[in-house]
């Protein structure tokens, strides 16, 4: 395959990430008309008739007089539409209006405070599109290092010559990813993407570390790794799934001390894992507080949501503006949306499974021994072999969020999202980067080399097309 004529290392995927941004945007950018959501216009009316004033124009255009003419780049609209004005709507205000809680606020703040600083520095421009370039900006950012990251990570997971080639072509798929411009738009999905990883890699590196002598640099990495989740969280809702991480690790150590008895160094590693667990899902309580003191204790006439059993403003909105819940979604006219998020799904339910050693097709879990250094241990050493555990045990807990929102998107959520917050998940990747590098090893079957091709252009061809 072609991925694997690059040399494996960070400058290709800085070439890789340089030209297939520069191709998406080519593309939205010789497309024609505004396309069928025009909402993107919205950022260049001038600011008075944006907020339903009279100017007495009457065109949509912006007047040359107004101070946005330094970031006049008209095809910024390719890249802020749907969800997008939200955000930035967000970012330049705060949350104004109960369905925009359906967007999470780590992005819309960062790209707000962003924005303020350089207003602060003097620069006049319109705020709503000064904040969607900054928006646009600080997203691609975010992606190039969640590409950066993910290529970490995997070498921490695949160990290696092997590995660094696995490691490669994965980071690569997440650059190709059938995210396309949702991660280069003012979304939330490369910021997802760039704490998730990082949050991977911090769990991971602490799990190689097993020893009782290097127990405060893993207790720190574990918090650390935490941290980073909930910043996940607190960008997209669907990060608590993270926690499953920690859940699985306060199991087995739980496992273990009803087995061997209490010992201080077991229970240490509990209390660590329990707190890392507790300071996860504050990216989703924090801003439901807020938003609980905001509608039901500063309002005169509390909204339904606040007498639920657990208000919540993000659940409630959900239901009442988005339709969001159990098989809501399932209705015919929705049919072409599950097609359309029907390959990803296969590959996400079917990559998780095999994280999960549940399947070993199209090619099984590459392992390393534990002491090649690399290995994890937290513990359980008779759980994880040192010698041939068939699945890799980073990547068993990492198949689990995985699997999670894939049945949710299935059942939940509105399917075709499914596109783009897959973006986020690596075992995916993973599952396809080790099939891609074996291929190139043993020449195998017809069979998978088909497969792989498939998938790897359907995910390149469905990019493409979104981004026009």
């Amino acid at each position: 395959m072609p991925l694997l004529a690059l040399r494996p290392e960070p400058r290709s995927l800085l070439l890789l990430f340089g030209l297939w941004k520069a191709l998406l945007l080519l593309i939205a950018c010789i497309s024609p008309g505004p396309g069928y959501d025009t909402s993107a216009s919205l950022l260049f009316l001038e600011p008075d008739r944006r907020l339903g004033k009279s100017t007495g124009q009457t065109t949509l255009e912006t007047s040359t007089s107004t101070s946005t003419s330094s970031l006049d780049l008209p095809r910024i609209g390719s890249l802020a539409r749907w969800d997008a004005l939200y955000f930035v709507q967000i970012a330049r205000r705060g949350y104004l209006f109960e369905q925009e809680w359906a967007f999470a606020p780590a992005f819309p703040r960062i790209a707000g405070s962003a924005a303020s600083m350089l207003e602060r520095r003097g620069l006049a421009v319109d705020p709503l599109v000064l904040r969607a370039h900054v928006a646009v900006v600080l997203a691609s950012l975010f992606h190039l290092l969640s590409v950066l990251v993910l290529y970490r990570l995997s070498r921490v997971v695949f160990p290696g010559p092997k590995g660094k080639r696995i490691a490669f072509v994965a980071a690569s798929l997440h650059v190709l990813s059938p995210a396309g411009l949702f991660l280069s738009a003012p979304y939330a999905e490369s910021l997802f993407c760039l704490c998730s990883f990082a949050g991977s890699w911090l769990y991971a590196e602490s799990l190689s570390r097993s020893e009782p002598e290097q127990a405060s640099k893993r207790d720190v990495l574990v918090l650390a790794s935490s941290l980073s989740f909930a910043v996940a969280t607190a960008a997209r809702s669907n990060g608590v799934l993270n926690g499953a991480l920690f859940l699985y690790d306060a199991c087995v150590t739980s496992s273990a001390l009803l087995k061997k008895g209490v010992g201080a160094y077991a229970v240490r590693r509990l209390l660590v894992i329990g707190l890392g667990g507790a300071i996860l899902p504050l990216g989703l309580i924090v801003p439901q507080a807020y938003a609980y003191h905001e509608y039901c204790r500063m309002n005169s006439a509390p909204r339904p949501w606040c007498s639920s059993l657990v208000p919540s403003i993000y659940t409630w909105v959900q239901d009442t503006y988005w339709n969001v819940g159990f098989l809501r979604y399932w209705s015919w006219s929705n049919l072409p949306l599950f097609l359309i998020a029907g390959p990803m799904l296969a590959i996400m339910v079917f990559s998780a499974a095999w994280g999960l050693n549940i399947v070993a097709w199209p090619t099984q879990v590459p392992t390393a021994p534990v002491s090649s250094g690399r290995g994890y241990t937290n513990g359980d050493a008779e759980t994880e072999s040192s010698t041939a555990s068939h699945s890799d045990p980073m990547l068993r807990r990492m198949a689990v969020p995985q699997l999670i929102v894939a049945v949710l998107a299935i059942s939940n959520y509105h399917v075709q999202i499914v596109n783009r917050i897959s973006s986020g998940y690596v075992v995916w990747y993973w599952w396809l980067a080790c099939a891609i590098v074996d291929h190139g090893e043993t020449q195998a079957t017809k069979t998978r080399p088909m497969l792989l091709e498939v998938t790897v252009r359907w995910v390149v061809i469905y990019a493409l097309v979104q981004a026009a």
